[in-house]
């Protein structure tokens, strides 16, 4: 089974083509804080040229659901349906913070839990706690700098994501003493996401189609020329 896997949630355009009959996957990861509408498409041809592949070879479609950016997560997760539509074949989401621990345990053998924290752009941070072994030990939060200081910083901890280091910044000098942060696990692996999805498909634990993860609410503010329009 041959899985294309999109990644738009986060501050990067990442595609992933994968057999689950081998283990070597093609990918790419282009940083980037917008134009994933534009690039997601071209960048998913050039994997699959890559790897010899076209479109129709594809048996699933495997994409981020969040949390992340209101904006790059929809990209993505549109982008995946209609492929999935088009190519009749389908299509299953798994969320940035699987995905980050994904690629940090496959690299990292710590004896010490692992918090998922990532960018809310807001003051508080999107995050999920998940045990040395891969186990979720939390669901996903959306939690200001104190709660999840009280909540999880109960012994020693790794911190990965892309929001972990303004995470550390806000700790006291005590609270860091069994704090560990890993660099290099900002943006979700498009090859361990293609994996993740393929497990989710071959267990039958997906939902048809995948629905966005929204820890709150998008960020919108009214135009002032419509609170003109509202105030007369």
């Amino acid at each position: 089974m041959k899985i294309l896997a999109l990644d738009t949630a986060m501050n990067g355009c990442a595609v992933a083509v994968w057999d689950a009959g081998g283990d070597e996957a093609v990918s790419a990861v282009e940083p980037m804080l917008c134009g994933h509408a534009e690039r997601l498409v071209p960048l998913a041809q050039n994997i699959l040229t890559e790897a010899h592949l076209d479109f129709s070879d594809i048996d699933l479609i495997a994409t981020t659901v969040g949390p992340g950016a209101f904006t790059g997560l929809r990209i993505g997760l549109s982008a995946a349906r209609a492929m999935g539509l088009a190519l009749d074949v389908p299509v299953v989401g798994v969320t940035t913070l699987d995905v980050l621990a994904a690629s940090y345990l496959a690299r990292h053998q710590d004896p010490h839990n692992l918090l998922v924290l990532i960018e809310t752009k807001r003051s508080d941070f999107y995050g999920q706690l998940f045990s040395p072994a891969g186990d979720i030990l939390s669901e996903p939060f959306a939690l200001p700098a104190e709660q999840i200081s009280a909540l999880y910083l109960v012994d020693s901890i790794v911190l990965i994501g892309d929001a972990s280091q303004r995470f550390l910044s806000l700790l006291l000098q005590e609270q860091k003493a069994g704090v560990v942060v890993r660099t290099g696990f900002e943006v979700p692996d498009p090859a361990h996401l293609a994996r993740l999805a393929y497990r989710q498909y071959a267990s039958g634990g997906y939902l048809t189609p995948p629905k966005p993860l929204y820890l709150r609410e998008a960020d919108i503010s009214q135009s002032r020329k419509t609170q003109r329009k509202i105030a007369e």
